[in-house]
């Protein structure tokens, strides 16, 4: 666990951190640097808490192990590549705010919890990403959008 009196994790950090399996953030922490947490292969949860305001390019690029990721609604940066490489990733759980069509560039997603409505998602335009093409996407007036291939 990291002390609660830190602010930022720079970037570089924990690089190739190939044991570390979890990582439970600081509720002080503001911003996450450049790849901080890239290529910790062990990493399967993420949970970012809603203090955390900014998080840089490829921080968690290349966590081939991760499945689930948590988005909080506080941010207010995200870098591109965060999520790039990331194999394993299938869950996401994602408030209604503007993301960069970049994060992810894969398409593993196969589920996605939208803390908006079937109107918000296509004004913030992700009907449009190849990254949710093949996800079921759950919203949080309870209804779902299947993709077009959804057998």
């Amino acid at each position: 666990n990291l002390p609660n009196s830190i602010e930022k994790i720079g970037k570089w950090s924990f690089v190739v951190c190939e044991k570390l399996e979890e990582i439970i953030l600081p509720q002080n922490l503001k911003s996450i640097d450049f790849a901080a947490f890239s290529e910790c292969r062990s990493i399967k949860k993420l949970v970012l808490h809603s203090g955390l305001e900014s998080i840089g390019d490829s921080v968690f690029s290349f966590c081939s192990s991760l499945e689930e990721v948590t988005l909080s609604d506080g941010m207010k940066n995200i870098g591109r590549y965060v999520f790039q490489n990331c194999e394993a990733l299938q869950i996401l759980h994602m408030p209604d705010i503007n993301i960069g069509y970049d994060m992810f560039a894969t398409d593993v997603l196969s589920v996605v919890y939208f803390e908006g409505d079937q109107n918000s998602w296509k004004e913030h335009g992700y009907d449009m990403w190849y990254w949710f093409s093949k996800a079921i996407i759950h919203f949080s007036d309870g209804t779902t959008l299947y993709p077009a291939n959804f057998d």
